[in-house]
């Protein structure tokens, strides 16, 4: 484990769901590497993220929604091209990142 103090993620996340999912064999790292290379985000800038069978759905920061949202159209994950939408009132299966410790 990393010691020293983790970056909080800052700011309000927004929950979007995108078009790739586990039948796409999508893992976590699939999602936040796209979001990091193409998106301009960092690993710490992404909250939680649902894998589902079809879909998942990833919280990002919602003052970079736009920019991410234009990165993500030219982006694919494990070869699919992902649609994005807005996915309000998400209710996601892990506690928010600053509540787990």
């Amino acid at each position: 484990s990393r010691d020293g103090p983790r970056r909080e993620v800052t700011g309000e996340l927004v929950a979007v769901a995108i078009s790739v999912g586990r039948d796409d064999n999508v893992r976590p790292g699939d999602i936040v590497g796209a979001f990091a290379n193409e998106g301009g985000l960092t690993g710490a800038d992404i909250g939680r993220i649902d894998i589902l069978p079809r879909m998942s759905v990833v919280e990002v920061p919602a003052h970079r929604i736009e920019e991410v949202a234009s990165a993500m159209r030219q982006t694919t994950i494990r070869g699919r091209p992902i649609q994005m939408r807005p996915a309000e009132n998400w209710q996601f299966r892990n506690a928010p990142k600053q509540a787990m410790r």
